[in-house]
């Protein structure tokens, strides 16, 4: 009876082992045949959540960015009998007054610069820059062809090539040209999220504190101390190197746009606080504020027809650029999140190579963040190392 009681446990065993394994490819086997819709109905999940978390965290950004500044104005009031009672509100009021202020004299100089440019140039100059500007493409185009056919190229060939190019140059302009569209259709929907966002941020610069306390005592209610500990330190971790890493980026895209507009003022380039602006915000993004500076440099010098403006220019970007790219950047980065610049390069090498313009983003941050990391770990065990040699001199 005994070998058949233990006959018995393992075909009961056995059934259940097959029958979860049948269930199981069954599923997976669903899921492979459904897999296409359910990835879309997924991804669908994912669009509606980030359109609903979207202007939390616009908001949460924008007071995270403008603490050091409210917590400064906050405690300025808060000396003035008067206001000490609401220095808080006050401090918010006069950060957005401060950034409303900024943004409007930013707006009001690239307007002025454009109308003023506007004015100084006729329809006819403009229209005599066109013509120009087409007959130096016309021109390229045919001693290119004479290039070829000294070269001995068969015109198949090069007709085909040509074909190619002007197919895929339409691509982009269908794909350039439909992406405006979309954006301008959105237009209600970006401003809903901006003010929305604002609403928000705005609530949470005058709360923040009260929040974070809330979620303290969430947190030490739910997890152990130990937990808590773990938590508050990579908080803390993790406010210093971004919070560092932000205010490294906005000083350099402040000092871009003020050298680069000095500079092409100086080289008697039009639009000089327009460029000086486009390239200083696009150096948030690495390589692409060098690409921004020369292009709006030949566009606006080629439509004028000024190349000796031009060259100059282009210069005066490149001295800039190069100063920015491997001293003022590193310098600014490397301070502000204490990393050395040459860690601050190799980050961005392995960013761009795992997530493209993404991953150069966070690269800086989330390097900084494993190097804090990586130091702690060396300097935990090089305690431990001196507390086992001492142990071991003793004995």
């Amino acid at each position: 009876m005994k070998w058949m009681n233990k006959l018995d446990k393992r075909f009961a065993r056995f059934s259940i082992y097959l029958i979860i394994t049948v269930v199981i490819i069954n599923i997976i086997g669903k899921l492979s045949d459904n897999a296409e819709a359910i990835f879309s109905a997924f991804m669908s999940g994912v669009g509606w959540i980030l359109t609903v978390v979207k202007p939390i965290i616009l908001g949460f950004v924008m007071a995270y960015i403008l603490q050091p500044l409210n917590d400064f104005f906050t405690d300025k009031y808060s000396k003035i009998r008067i206001f000490w009672k609401h220095a808080r509100v006050m401090g918010v009021v006069t950060v957005l007054l401060l950034l409303i202020l900024s943004i409007t004299a930013v707006v009001s100089v690239a307007i002025y610069s454009m109308t003023h440019q506007l004015q100084l140039a006729s329809f006819d100059a403009f229209l005599d820059a066109i013509a120009t500007l087409v007959k130096s493409v016309t021109d390229f185009y045919e001693t290119l062809l004479e290039k070829l056919a000294l070269a001995d190229i068969r015109s198949e060939q090069v007709n085909e090539y040509l074909s190619s190019i002007s197919a895929k140059a339409v691509a982009v302009v269908q794909n350039i040209a439909s992406t405006l569209i979309n954006s301008i259709t959105n237009v209600s929907s970006y401003l809903m999220t901006l003010m929305f966002g604002l609403i928000i941020g705005i609530y949470f610069m005058i709360d923040g504190n009260s929040i974070m306390a809330y979620f303290s005592d969430v947190s030490d209610a739910i997890f152990s101390d130990r937990v808590n500990a773990k938590i508050r330190r990579v908080l803390k971790d993790l406010d210093e190197v971004f919070s560092g890493y932000i205010r490294g980026q906005l000083m350099d895209v402040l000092f871009m746009i003020c050298a680069a507009g000095t500079a092409m003022m100086l080289t008697g380039i039009s639009l000089a606080p327009i460029i000086g602006l486009l390239t200083g915000i696009a150096n948030l993004i690495p390589y692409l504020g060098p690409f921004v500076g020369y292009a709006s440099i030949i566009l606006v010098s080629v439509v004028e027809g000024k190349y000796d403006v031009m060259v100059i220019s282009i210069i005066a970007m490149f001295i800039i650029q190069t100063l920015d790219g491997n001293i003022i950047e590193a310098k600014l980065l490397g301070k502000s999140i204490q990393i050395h610049p040459l860690l601050v390069v190799i980050f961005l090498i392995f960013g761009s190579a795992i997530g493209g313009v993404t991953g150069m983003l966070l690269a800086v941050p989330i390097g900084a963040y494993v190097q804090k990391l990586f130091t702690r770990f060396v300097e935990r065990r090089k305690v431990a190392k001196q507390i086992v040699r001492q142990s071991s001199e003793e004995l």
